[in-house]
């Protein structure tokens, strides 16, 4: 390796030493000016390093949503598949016993049945699903729109029968005459 890339090395290291005070100091609201004393750099120099840093933290969140948004979409499979099986148990086929009468003639039997499956399953079913589209950005905001389309009534024969009204007459000081 030339001494070169060797220096490289070093420095990248020193900047890495450098970066993980000015996170910290920026994390406890130090200004730039403030930072940048501490740490022996210019300002500029702080500004870029806080540039970089901040950009390493939104790939990290980023990373780390979208492994929590992987970890919750494998939970919701789990329910939901669990939920599935107890919906088919809880089916049961019922026998039935009956007895009919038709103008004296009598007819007797047994006929079996299923049961649908218990419906507090089918929910648990929906709330996956529903939770999995949020999870996802499927659901969407709606919007509405709303419009307000005024009304005009017109009853000239109501306004004709009305009295006219006067407005009070003034003696031109303000005092009514």
């Amino acid at each position: 390796m030339s001494p070169r890339r060797r220096g490289f090395i070093r420095g990248d290291e020193v900047a890495s030493g450098r970066r993980a005070v000015v996170a910290q100091r920026y994390l406890q609201r130090e200004t730039y000016a403030q930072i940048a004393a501490a740490v022996g750099v210019s300002s500029v120099t702080v500004w870029k390093d806080v540039q970089r840093i901040r950009a390493g933290w939104k790939e990290s969140a980023e990373q780390a949503i979208g492994e929590r948004i992987a970890q919750e979409m494998a939970t919701l499979d789990e329910i939901e598949r669990r939920a599935w099986l107890a919906w088919e148990a809880s089916k049961s086929d019922i026998r039935v016993t009956y007895a009919e009468t038709n103008d004296g003639s009598s007819k007797a039997g047994q006929r079996t049945t299923t049961t649908p499956g218990d419906p507090r399953w089918a929910g648990i079913i929906l709330d996956c699903v529903e939770r999995r589209c949020k999870l996802l950005g499927i659901d969407a905001p709606e919007k509405h729109q709303v419009s307000i389309v005024p009304v005009v009534r017109e009853y000239p024969s109501a306004w004709a029968t009305l009295p006219a009204i006067e407005a009070p007459h003034t003696n031109g000081n303000g005092s009514h005459a």
